[in-house]
């Protein structure tokens, strides 16, 4: 019986390094593949932060970050000094630009498998894996240029840091896994700001009320750890104030406080937004949270009826009983006087989700780095659900991907509302292939949990969610000349190469962000604003306030360009504004004035 045990867990082992390499291998061919692909920048994320680093290499000012050559100062500056780093070493190269995320993303990964396999098990790091790397807006966001992919990275390393320094009893002595967390944090903080401290603060204070272990906080290393965050984060702060008087008003008071409590930023969305926006960025495991949710509420009101009698008569006492076999049933915790992994990932979930919810601020990357705790909290589950539970969450999965293929021909007239019938029709032929792959392994994995065979099933399931995810990627391309300026400006180039790096150029009354990303320059922004107010009104000698203004100087211009709309172009060329059309996409067209 014990040989056939440890032939049984060999043989585990065997297929699950299979799965794993399969995987990865397919994980890395979707993002290494796009990314020397040289996929195009979308506006206004992906031409906005690759510029602000060219910027950074054109000027060789590191410390004020600039975009389209005007302070800016939403973000800190560590993701633009790392892509600035690489363009300096391998080109200014949309690809390169890409590289920062996608080392965030595959490094994320990595710390949270290291860290469960100290904690937990090699299958459960495994699952954990398995359902990180294939999670949708995981992979999505490991391949778009975006700050949310890079702050969930130092994040996951704080959280995975702090859990392997408090390992163990609560009054053991303190790790110099705590070090290690706070130059996460600083790191975070040096990414995306307050929000790498507010984030981890809030999850701790929750572990804390939850499982009362406050001899926790003298393990943390109270004093050297916020010196050390001080002595890494610090300096840049006190030398972009120093060079630039209006930053601390505009970066903390706007761009934390405004942004969190008011409208202001026009991105609003209903309490339930984010719950809905994790629900489908969690694809193909959605359902699995789902059964583990049923599942801590039976587990809760299992505990609160056997809680019953005990308290009979007493009813406060029976309040008590009922709302902790509630929250042993939400945060399950192994013994009160040891640190509790798996409640403090559950925390860190519950924190972020929560948090952002409560933001008047709402875009879908902001819950990124709740995926890496999720991921653990569901991958643990994967390996400790009952079969039939396993198999009825891989069949809402099936069944989601049959829902998507029936509604096709609703989904292409949603789309042919705004866009050419031939890109839609090419996209919704690849979701629907998408859809059919995720069907397909999802079958496969349930075959495979019929023959007992976990694991593999898990992996079959993460292999097909991830295709599909990059497939779908591969189909949304087919809409991105319509969001960047990529074809326009080459088009510019074949005819106006020399002309084009040197004369004034001008974006009137529009501003693509990519613009001067793959012009390589900056263009002067005439009767726009834009997100650049700030920079403007900094430096208003960088801009042109009106129209009017505009017309007088490209009339006494002997050479120079300008990118607009259609619309606007017709309008002005009606009105008698001189100049040749040498660059034209589907809504927007670039002038010569020569």
């Amino acid at each position: 019986m014990l040989r056939s045990n440890r032939r049984r867990t060999r043989g585990a082992g065997i297929w699950a390094a299979v799965l794993l390499a399969a995987m990865v291998s397919l994980f890395l061919y979707g993002w290494v593949g796009d990314m020397f692909e040289t996929r195009t920048l979308i506006r206004p994320d992906e031409g906005r932060y690759a510029d602000i680093s060219r910027e950074m290499v054109a000027s060789g000012d590191w410390i004020t970050p600039r975009l389209n050559g005007l302070k800016y100062f939403e973000k800190p500056p560590l993701q633009y000094w790392g892509t600035a780093a690489a363009f300096r070493v391998f080109g200014v190269e949309s690809w390169t630009a890409r590289l920062w995320p996608l080392f965030s993303a595959v490094f994320g990964m990595i710390v949270l498998v290291f860290t469960a396999i100290r904690l937990r098990t090699v299958q459960d790091a495994l699952a954990i894996a398995a359902v990180l790397g294939s999670s949708l807006l995981y992979v999505v966001f490991g391949m778009a240029i975006t700050l949310d992919m890079a702050l969930s990275f130092w994040l996951t390393a704080a959280a995975c840091a702090i859990a392997l320094a408090l390992d163990g009893p609560v009054r053991a002595p303190a790790s110099r896994w705590m070090l290690v967390a706070w130059a996460s944090l600083a790191a975070a903080v040096l990414t995306k700001g307050l929000i790498g401290l507010v984030l981890p603060a809030l999850a701790a204070a929750l572990y804390l009320l939850t499982t009362r272990q406050w001899a926790l906080l003298r393990r943390v290393r109270p004093v050297a750890g916020p010196l050390l965050l001080l002595a890494l984060s610090a300096p840049w702060f006190v030398m972009v104030q120093q060079r630039n008087p209006e930053f601390f008003d505009f970066f903390f008071v706007h761009e934390h406080f405004q942004r969190f409590l008011t409208t202001a930023h026009r991105r609003t969305g209903a309490w339930w937004y984010f719950l809905a926006v994790g629900a489908l960025g969690f694809l193909p495991w959605t359902p699995m949270l789902g059964a583990w949710a049923l599942s801590s509420m039976r587990r809760a009101s299992g505990s609160s009826a056997r809680a019953a009698p005990i308290a009979e008569g007493d009813r406060g006492a029976a309040e008590r009983g009922r709302a902790g076999a509630i929250r042993q049933a939400i945060f399950p915790r192994n013994s009160p006087d040891r640190f509790d992994a798996d409640r403090w990932f559950a925390c860190w979930v519950i924190v972020t989700i929560g948090f952002f919810s409560l933001s008047s601020s709402k875009l879908p990357g902001y819950i990124v780095p709740a995926f890496p705790a999720l991921a653990w909290v569901v991958g643990i589950q994967l390996r400790q659900v009952s079969n039939r539970s396993l198999v009825a969450s891989i069949v809402v999965v099936v069944a989601i991907a049959g829902a998507v293929i029936a509604a096709m021909p609703w989904i292409g007239r949603a789309l042919d509302a705004r866009y050419e019938p031939a890109l839609v029709v090419g996209f919704t032929a690849v979701l629907t292939e998408s859809m059919v792959w995720l069907a397909a392994g999802g079958g496969v994995a349930i075959a495979l949990v019929l023959a007992r065979v976990r694991l593999g099933a898990i992996f079959a399931l993460a292999l097909a969610g991830l295709f599909c995810w990059d497939h779908v990627m591969d189909g949304a391309r087919l809409f991105s000349p319509m969001l960047s300026s990529r074809q326009i400006v080459a088009e510019a180039f074949d005819s106006e190469r020399d002309a084009l790096r040197t004369a004034p150029f001008y974006t009137v009354e529009a501003f693509d962000q990519t613009l001067p990303f793959y012009l390589g320059r900056s263009v002067v922004m005439v009767n726009v604003t834009d997100e650049l107010a700030m920079g403007l009104r900094s430096e208003p000698e960088r801009g042109i306030a009106t129209l009017e203004e505009w017309v007088a100087r490209w009339r006494a211009l002997d050479i120079g360009y300008a990118f607009m709309s259609g619309d606007a172009y017709r309008r002005l060329a009606a009105a008698g504004l001189p100049g040749r059309v040498v660059a034209v996409d589907r809504k927007r067209v670039i002038i010569a004035r020569r």
